[in-house]
């Protein structure tokens, strides 16, 4: 394809990864036994309960009483959505559990985010701010002390009767 003059040419760049193909390929490599939370890759995911529900047999940092209480409720929350129909659709008991698990591990991801992402946020407005406000700050302030001592010229210029509590207010 010819390029006009100008205009640089460009390949369309696909990227595709199966992280679920992956996961599976990663935890098939873990010897058996393993501790699979201290697995450098593993450790990281933020997907724990749907790596739990995916590999029953890997050991549970988690009471099975605790992780069933969570795909419950997660099921649950599916069961009850106005699509549970579409989504649940050729799903087996398994699949269904892993992704109540998943779902899960996405609430928890996004509230995480949300509680972290805000005050960053905030911080970092706040710092790209500082400087033009204090400078606003200070102008105001200034403004205000010389509006105050006019005003106390001003009443002290008057009989003592009349200007003495603006006096004491502008002092």
């Amino acid at each position: 394809m010819a390029a006009r003059a100008g205009v640089r040419a460009t390949r369309k760049l696909t990227l595709y990864f199966n992280w679920l193909e992956e996961l599976d390929r990663r935890v098939g490599r873990l010897p058996a036994g393993s501790a699979w939370l201290s697995d450098s890759q593993l450790s990281f995911q933020r997907c724990l309960f749907f790596i739990m529900a995916r590999f029953p047999t890997l050991s549970r940092p988690f009471p099975e009483e605790v992780i069933g209480d969570i795909v419950s409720r997660e099921q649950k929350l599916i069961d009850d959505s106005a699509h549970a129909e579409r989504i649940l659709r050729g799903l087996n008991a398994d699949q269904r559990g892993q992704l109540a698990s998943l779902l899960f591990d996405v609430r928890e991801a996004l509230a995480f985010h949300t509680r972290h992402w805000l005050p960053s946020k905030m911080k970092h407005k706040l710092a790209s701010e500082v400087e033009r406000r204090t400078r606003v700050l200070f102008r105001r302030v200034s403004k205000i002390q010389r509006e105050l001592n006019g005003l106390k010229t001003y009443a002290e210029r008057l009989h003592p009767l009349l200007g003495f509590e603006c006096i004491r207010d502008a002092q």
